[in-house]
């Protein structure tokens, strides 16, 4: 009779668990890479969507004497300013908001339709990225932070969790200054 030995069946089981405690790591290992390349490649892109409404808004920015609060204000963290858009003038805010880890700090725009009101109903308030370790605001040409005039240049930097986005320098278009 031809036949396989209890030894032999238990030493090509034995190889046999081997093989796949092996494949299941490997496996887990791939999958492990490829999520975080995705957490990688949606922060990226989300830091990129980020820096683009952020210079699309500093370069539509609107001063006018007749506009109260219309030059940029904020601090090292925050910036605000008017914009002139399609649906008239609007307040526009973006800041840092902090949660309990830096995973959970983000990036918020908040805009507010009609300057002169206070009305909490016009406001409407967006996140545009998660995972901030630092955003910086600095202007190039002279001004402090907290005076109302415009500047001529602004320097964004925007530094995530898994990403770091060059620096951004955005010429600001707002026509001429009114005295």
């Amino acid at each position: 009779m031809k036949g396989f030995t209890l030894i032999e069946i238990l030493a090509a089981s034995g190889i046999l668990a081997v093989l796949a405690i092996l494949i299941h790591g490997s496996f887990n290992i791939s999958v492990s890479i490829w999520q975080n390349r995705q957490q990688y490649i949606e922060q990226e892109q989300d830091a990129r969507i980020s820096m683009d409404i952020l210079r699309q808004k500093i370069s539509c920015a609107y001063h006018s004497p007749w506009h109260k609060g219309t030059g940029f204000d904020g601090r090292g963290d925050e910036i605000g300013f008017n914009v002139a858009g399609s649906d008239g003038i609007s307040r526009v805010r973006f800041y840092l908001e902090s949660g309990e880890s830096d995973e959970d700090t983000c990036l918020w725009m908040e805009e507010t339709a009609d300057t002169d009101a206070i009305s909490s109903n016009l406001k409407h308030k967006y996140k545009l990225c998660a995972g901030v370790k630092k955003f910086e605001v600095r202007y190039d040409d002279g001004y402090s932070l907290l005076q109302q005039e415009f500047p001529r240049l602004v320097r964004v930097c925007l530094n995530l969790t898994h990403v770091d986005i060059p620096e951004m320098v955005v010429l600001v278009r707002a026509g001429k200054r009114y005295e």
